[in-house]
């Protein structure tokens, strides 16, 4: 098996050998309960789902990934305006470096 990459929140965990380490993994880190979940049990979702599953994770992730910024701007300027509309002196600044976090703007505003 070449391993499944874990990732939890953006980062990347090590490497797991199998689908049924990475969900154990994965519910460790996500603390959520495992009970009924034995290793018959997580083997039989990839059987299900296979190649296909991976198919449309990986597009879910890409999508969630391109359309992550677009979302974030349209939000910013949804607030930005909403101030702006109530005499509210605002602008958008850049908080951090967004090799950090794509997530890195912040509405600034003086009343």
């Amino acid at each position: 098996s070449s391993g499944i990459n874990a990732e939890y929140g953006g980062h990347s965990a090590t490497k797991c050998p199998d689908f049924v380490s990475y969900t154990r993994a994965a519910l460790s880190k996500l603390k959520l309960p495992s009970e009924g979940f034995t290793d018959e049990v997580i083997a039989s979702f990839e059987e299900r789902f296979g190649e296909e599953g991976r198919r449309r994770l990986v597009v879910f992730h890409q999508l969630r990934t391109v359309l992550a910024r677009v979302i974030e701007h349209v939000v910013l300027t949804d607030r930005l305006l909403f101030l702006l509309d109530h005499g509210v002196s605002a602008r958008v600044v850049r908080a951090f470096d967004p090799v950090v976090s794509p997530l890195c703007y912040a509405i600034v505003a003086c009343k």
